[in-house]
């Protein structure tokens, strides 16, 4: 299961509009999640052009909510495009190498047994 519900992912892409929620599938499908500010509502683009209606990208949300094999990170919406081009043109080794990409460095505290 990821780190959010359905409910808790839909609330956090409807307050932060500039963020997508960029995954990729058992098949190596890169694919997105979004707030559509038009029609003021979630949005699956699968493969990153096709759109779903309201309904069906909820239900592809609450699938991707309860499956722990997709490998997926927030993305800042204007970088999509250049997340997606780095996948397709093979930067990473692995999705996982991608998914980690661009991770807060752990805080002095962390390291340093809680001194900071």
């Amino acid at each position: 299961m990821s780190e959010r519900s359905a409910d808790e992912w839909e609330q956090y892409l409807a307050e932060h509009t500039d963020e997508v929620l960029m995954f990729i599938d058992a098949d190596y499908e890169i694919h997105t999640f979004e707030h559509d500010q038009e029609h003021d509502e979630l949005c699956f683009l699968r493969g990153g052009s096709i759109g779903y209606d309201y309904d069906g990208s909820r239900a592809a949300l609450e699938g991707f909510a309860e499956d722990d094999s997709d490998i997926h990170k927030l993305v800042p919406r204007d970088e999509e495009y250049a997340e997606r081009k780095q996948l397709t043109d093979g930067e990473f080794d692995t999705p996982q190498e991608w998914a980690e990409s661009n991770a807060q460095p752990p805080t002095d505290a962390a390291t340093n047994g809680g001194d900071a």
